[in-house]
């Protein structure tokens, strides 16, 4: 006869034994998703931004290709600011928003019913896609509460101390731009700011939709009230550039400031050399 406790003993001695996970093992696994997250979450990061360019490049293009059929149906580009518009509403049918140019009456100036009803719609090819408050409306105080939505793309200003091709009450012709077309500033990026009742660059205020470059350019923030007043963008490093001839060029802070100057001047006989 078979000893059966001898025979269980055995068979019991050689079952594996289920321990589970121990909490150091749980621990190791969670640090390596850790350091795994960390390694991965900048390239996330950067591959966002890039689509993110890309995009804002997009808007610059099609703001060039605006322009220069406005430019071609009008022989000038449109002015920076007359009876209070902006360039950027005259160019309203190029940007495929025929319904809403139809509904502003261009012969009284934008803060006018029925014009001030509709100056707070968002138009994407206006605004950046890194900029995080592009989309805010700014409620005018000043203004009786007009709501305004903003644009990340002001005009190089043709005025008193600056040679570009948006002028005040007149338009500049391709023409006029003696330093070449390709060596001269159109558009810059520039990041929303909040400054009480003076964020400008409402897209359909000609005042506020121009700059110059000897207004400098550096990094800016939407914190910082002097950051209104010079291009700067939410990309790392630079903003980017419509020029004249319609492309589009990212240009770091760190640029030599008179080349910069130089790009921002439409006649100034300047030689710019590579940028």
């Amino acid at each position: 006869m078979y000893d059966t406790r001898r025979v269980e003993g055995l068979t019991a001695n050689r079952l594996p034994v289920n321990r589970g996970i121990t909490l150091v093992e749980v621990l190791v696994v969670i640090a390596i998703i850790g350091m795994l997250v960390a390694l991965l979450l900048p390239a996330v990061q950067r591959a966002r931004e890039a689509a993110r360019r890309v995009g804002c490049q997009n808007n610059l293009r099609q703001l060039g290709l605006a322009l220069h059929e406005y430019h071609d149906a009008h022989r000038k580009f449109p002015p920076g600011s007359i009876n209070e518009w902006s360039w950027t509403a005259r160019l309203l049918p190029r940007l495929e928003q025929n319904n809403l140019y139809g509904q502003f009456d261009f012969g009284t100036e934008p803060f006018e019913a029925p014009n001030s009803d509709k100056l707070a719609v968002v138009l994407p090819v206006l605004i950046c896609p890194s900029d995080p408050y592009s989309d805010e409306i700014h409620v005018a105080e000043s203004l009786d509460g007009i709501q305004f939505a903003h644009t990340n793309y002001l005009g190089s200003l043709d005025g008193a101390w600056s040679k570009g091709i948006f002028g005040f009450k007149r338009g500049i012709r391709v023409a006029d731009v003696t330093d070449g077309t390709s060596q001269t500033l159109a558009v810059g990026e520039r990041g929303v700011v909040s400054d009480g009742d003076d964020t400008y660059g409402w897209w359909t205020w000609g005042s506020g939709t121009t700059l110059s470059a000897v207004q400098n350019f550096g990094d800016g923030s939407y914190s910082t009230p002097g950051s209104i007043i010079h291009w700067w963008s939410y990309h790392p490093g630079g903003a980017q550039f419509l020029f004249v001839d319609s492309s589009v060029h990212f240009l770091s802070y760190s640029i030599d400031l008179d080349t910069f100057l130089g790009l921002g001047t439409k006649d100034g006989g300047d030689i710019v050399g590579s940028f």
